[in-house]
C-alpha cells in the first residue's frame, strides 16, 4: 500500500511519521527510513531519542548515497574505483587533452585549474538532471541556443564519460548502479518510508523506480492476496513526473540544471516565461493522450 502523507512546512508530517514508526517498532515490525543527506544525523538521534535503545534497532535510516553503498556491498559492486572532485578535474583535462582541435571556443581554458573544475561541476550538475552528452549536443543545435558553447560541452562531456568507463567511476553513478543490482529479498518485511525531500535527482528517481516492483510485491501480500494494481503505482509517478516537468521551470531537475545553466551564462528564464510554452505544450499533450486512450479503449470495447 502506498500513503501521501501531505501537507505544508511545519504541519506534524515527521512527527506522524516517527508515530508509525514507534507504532511499528513495538508490534517488531522493520522499517526503512530514507531521507536527505543532511538529515542523517539528525534523524538517527530523533529515532534513538524517540525509540530507545531496544525498539530504534527496527528502524533502519538511511539517506540515498548510504542506501546505495549498502546494497552494493551486500550485491557486488562496492570495490569499483571512484573518483575524488580533484579526479573529475583530472578527467576532464585528459577529456580536453584528446581532443586537441576539437576544442576551440574553450582553448584557452584548457590548461586552467579552475575551469576543469568548474566544468567537472557543470557535468555534475547535468548527470544529476539525467542529461546525457548527446542530450546537450541535440540543445546545442536547437534554434537560439549558443552552439560554440554548448557543442563543445557536450564534446568535453562525451569524451569524460568515455574515459571514465575505462578507469573509475564517477560518484554520481553509484546510486544508479546500486538501483541496477536491486533486489527484492533486501526489503522483504520492512516498509519503506521516505521523508523531508523537496525534490529527486535523475539517480534517486532511478532507485525509486527499481523499488516501484519491490513495492508492486509487498504490497500484493499485506493486501491478503488480493493485490493492489501496480498500473496505479506507473501512472501516479509518470503524472507527476511529465506534466509537473512540462509545467513548471522546478518540476523536473532537468529543467533546474538548463535554467542554472542559462542563468549563468546570463540569460534569466522566469517561471512565466517558461510557463507561457510549457502551459500550452502540456495542455496539447494531455489532449493528445486523451483522445489516444479514448481511441484505443474504444476500440477494445472497454
Amino acid at each position: 500500500m502506498l500513503t501521501l502523507i501531505l501537507g505544508p512546512s511545519g504541519s506534524g508530517k515527521s512527527v506522524r511519521l516517527r508515530e508509525e514508526l514507534r507504532q511499528r517498532a513495538r508490534s517488531r515490525q522493520r522499517s526503512i527510513l530514507i531521507v536527505p543527506e543532511q538529515f542523517t544525523s539528525s534523524t538517527e538521534g530523533a529515532l534513538y531519542h524517540a525509540l530507545g535503545d531496544e525498539l530504534s534497532a527496527y528502524v533502519e535510516s538511511y539517506s540515498f548515497t548510504s542506501l546505495a553503498e549498502t546494497l552494493l556491498r551486500r550485491y557486488g559492486g562496492a570495490a569499483v574505483p571512484t573518483l575524488s572532485e580533484a579526479g573529475r578535474a583530472v578527467l576532464v583535462r585528459r577529456a580536453m587533452d584528446e581532443m586537441m582541435d576539437k576544442v576551440v571556443y574553450y582553448s584557452r581554458q584548457r590548461r586552467s585549474a579552475a575551469f576543469c573544475q568548474k566544468a567537472a561541476e557543470t557535468i555534475s550538475e547535468l548527470k544529476s538532471a539525467g542529461i546525457r552528452p548527446e542530450t546537450l549536443a541535440d540543445y546545442a543545435n536547437a534554434p537560439g541556443a549558443d552552439k560554440d558553447k554548448l557543442g563543445e560541452l557536450a564534446l568535453i562531456f562525451g569524451t569524460y564519460e568515455t574515459l571514465l568507463a575505462q578507469t573509475a567511476m564517477d560518484p554520481g553513478d553509484r546510486v544508479e548502479l546500486a538501483a541496477k543490482s536491486l533486489d527484492q529479498a533486501f526489503f522483504a518485511g520492512r516498509t519503506v518510508y521516505i521523508d523531508e525531500f523537496d525534490t529527486f535527482n535523475h539517480s534517486k528517481r532511478a532507485m525509486l523506480a527499481a523499488m516501484l516492483p519491490v513495492v508492486q510485491g509487498v504490497a500484493a501480500l499485506m493486501n491478503g492476496g488480493a493485490g493492489i494494481e501496480p498500473e496505479l503505482f506507473y501512472f501516479g509517478l509518470l503524472t507527476g513526473a511529465t506534466l509537473g516537468g512540462n509545467l513548471t521551470p522546478v518540476g523536473a531537475s532537468a529543467n533546474i540544471a538548463a535554467c542554472g545553466i542559462l542563468r549563468r551564462e546570463g540569460y534569466e528564464v522566469s517561471a512565466g516565461q517558461f510557463m507561457r510554452i510549457g502551459v500550452p505544450f502540456t495542455l496539447m499533450a494531455v489532449l493528445t493522450g486523451y483522445v489516444l486512450c479514448w481511441l484505443f479503449y474504444a476500440g477494445l470495447g472497454v
